[in-house]
């Protein structure tokens, strides 16, 4: 069961790679958001949560899923950080992909398909014991 999980998590991000790759969007007119989510562990290995999204003097509900908790992570994970890139609050919408982030330890940087990059860090600087790869967002 957890091998047919992993695969299914590899093909979505092999997807979201090539989709990034091969649609690059104009990012004119693009702006910034501020996010916070909370990721709580909803099985044994899954977690899911919530989160919020400020964008142009709006604030959004979120839904999240998809991420990895492990067994032994935390049953709760708060992150705050920013969105960018962000045409309107709908471009959130997404599966994330980790991208590289240099220089910047304890800080995590994802992307979906309409461009869109996160970075996140831990509530109280600490970077999570989590797998956010293959982070799911969409609007509430």
């Amino acid at each position: 069961m957890l091998g047919s999980f992993r695969a299914i998590k590899f093909g979505l991000a092999i997807l979201a790679a090539a989709a990034m790759l091969g649609i690059t969007p104009a990012l004119s007119h693009a702006a910034t958001g501020s996010v916070r989510i909370t990721v709580s562990r909803t099985g044994f290995i899954f977690g899911g949560g919530s989160g919020t999204l400020h964008f142009q003097g709006n604030r959004y509900s979120l839904r999240v899923g998809g991420v990895s908790v492990g067994p032994f992570g935390a049953p709760r994970v708060d992150l705050v950080g920013r969105a960018y890139h962000m045409r309107t609050a709908a471009s959130i919408h997404g599966i994330y992909s980790a991208v590289p982030d240099t220089g910047r330890p304890g800080v995590i940087r994802l992307q979906n398909w309409h461009g869109i990059v996160l970075v996140l860090r831990g509530r109280h600087g600490v970077k999570p014991s989590v797998d956010l790869s293959g982070l799911e967002i969409s609007l509430r």
